[in-house]
């Protein structure tokens, strides 16, 4: 599903965590999607978990950002699952990807 299409058609949304995955071309074209061999921990399967921004950029997030916003959240939770980075760095890197995207959001008027 496309996160995006999905959020623009609730009415409601309670909650968001940011997690981002990222596809592998040459065995997501030789294996498939679906590949039954997979696992979380595979940086080479057709499809890994990603930092927040490895997967999608800024802009992505921005409008993720404000169709989730639009729709009641208030807060998002980073989520880190990337086989390819420590915690660590990746929690960092989410947050400042995620601190960017705030910024460039096409958000409405504070209701407060």
């Amino acid at each position: 599903m496309d996160p995006l299409a999905v959020a623009e058609r609730l009415p409601r949304i309670g909650h968001a965590h940011a997690k981002d995955v990222a596809f592998n071309a040459e065995p997501l074209a030789l294996h498939g999607l679906l590949d039954h061999r997979w696992t979380a921990t595979d940086a080479g399967a057709p499809w890994t978990f990603a930092t927040v921004g490895r997967g999608h950029d800024a802009s992505w997030w921005a409008a993720f950002i404000a169709a989730v916003a639009a729709r009641g959240v208030e807060t998002i939770s980073i989520e880190h699952e990337d086989p390819t980075q420590r915690p660590e760095q990746g929690v960092i890197g989410a947050a400042r990807v995620l601190a960017d995207a705030i910024a460039a959001a096409p958000l409405g008027p504070d209701p407060a």
